[in-house]
């Protein structure tokens, strides 16, 4: 999978995927085991730590669900894509860009950047 509208469209799947067991076999599938992950507020590796980072913003942030904003693009084995989190129907709280490295088609690493972030929260 490099198409990068796929790799964004699988990466939020992940990310809105409530279920631990679930969200832990789409990280699998789509993660390499020695993926990084990191933004302004965090830096995490490896499935478990994905994931316990994942489970920590889903718990902080019940009820949001994130989407892609935008067109996605890249070119070799990298993505860039723009996304939001939101209440459904409402404005995005959190917005942010997101660029991908691939390896295989897998991700191996993320780096995150805010675009826009609630107020009190220092990204």
């Amino acid at each position: 999978m490099t198409d990068p509208k796929h790799v964004a469209q699988a990466y939020i799947e992940v990310w809105n995927t409530a279920d631990d067991d679930a969200r832990a076999a789409k990280i699998a599938a789509l993660w390499s085991e020695d993926a990084t992950f990191a933004d302004p507020m965090t830096r995490t590796e490896g499935h478990a730590g994905i994931g316990a980072m994942i489970a920590a913003v889903r718990d902080a942030y019940p009820g949001m669900e994130f989407a892609v904003a935008g067109q996605p693009d890249g070119f070799g084995e990298m993505v860039r894509f723009s996304w939001s989190m939101a209440a459904p129907g409402d404005a995005p709280v959190v917005r942010g860009t997101d660029f991908a490295t691939l390896r295989d088609g897998r991700i191996v690493a993320v780096t995150g950047f805010f675009d826009l972030v609630p107020s009190g929260i220092a990204a």
